[in-house]
């Protein structure tokens, strides 16, 4: 069962990379299937070889592809759907990573560090932002606490994946609020894929289930 979910990872990357280098082919046919398919298989992974107390991740990992969608369809408000899908999906992931909480001083540095980013993601987006200042200053909230709960979790995979994921987030909100990114939008979905495939080894390794 351990080489079958190797192989299913090594399936996941491909998955991901080939959504990667469709992404300058926008639009094409069942593009925002392509772009969904990677969390969708990682879901699946995660029901497959995760034990039950990890659901909530399973979870994060539906309402991230749910938000993939939801971003990627050209529909009345749209973004703040997908905006909303990818909350809860925050809000699961920081549910769980707190059930793992360890208090002591190395953990608290650290999560100081997401902390301190969500100040300064304030300071940089809610003006910008206008009338989404709302929204976005509740998912600015949302992603640090997650960052926060993963840092007090002691696994530096868990920390690693929430700062990726923040970084794609950021690197995203600058796109839509500040400045376009250019040929470097690839970059959203290259930190999004690593971000999720992270928070996946990080609780693969403590929660991985042994299959008869």
């Amino acid at each position: 069962m351990v080489r079958t979910d190797k192989i299913l990872q090594i399936i996941f990357i491909v998955f991901a990379v080939g959504s990667l280098l469709g992404t300058p082919f926008k639009p094409y046919p069942m593009a925002t299937a392509v772009k969904a398919l990677p969390i969708v298989f990682i879901a699946l992974m995660s029901l497959l070889y995760l034990q039950k107390q990890c659901l909530l991740i399973t979870a994060g990992f539906i309402f991230s592809a749910t938000g993939d969608v939801l971003l990627e369809l050209e529909i009345e408000n749209g973004f703040i759907f997908g905006l909303a899908a990818f909350l809860t999906a925050h809000l699961c992931y920081t549910a769980f990573f707190l059930r793992l909480r360890n208090y002591n001083r190395k953990n608290a540095v650290r999560a100081l560090f997401f902390a301190v980013y969500g100040v300064v993601a304030f300071i940089i987006f809610i003006e910008p932002a206008g009338a989404l200042a709302t929204p976005v200053a509740i998912y600015i909230s949302v992603i640090t606490l997650m960052g926060i709960a993963a840092a007090l979790t002691g696994s530096l995979t868990a920390c690693l994946a929430a700062a990726v994921f923040i970084l794609s987030d950021s690197l995203l909100a600058w796109g839509k609020f500040i400045s376009d990114l250019g040929h470097f939008k690839i970059s959203v979905m290259v930190t999004y894929y690593l971000a999720q495939y992270l928070i996946y080894r990080s609780v693969r390794d403590k929660f991985y289930k042994v299959l008869a």
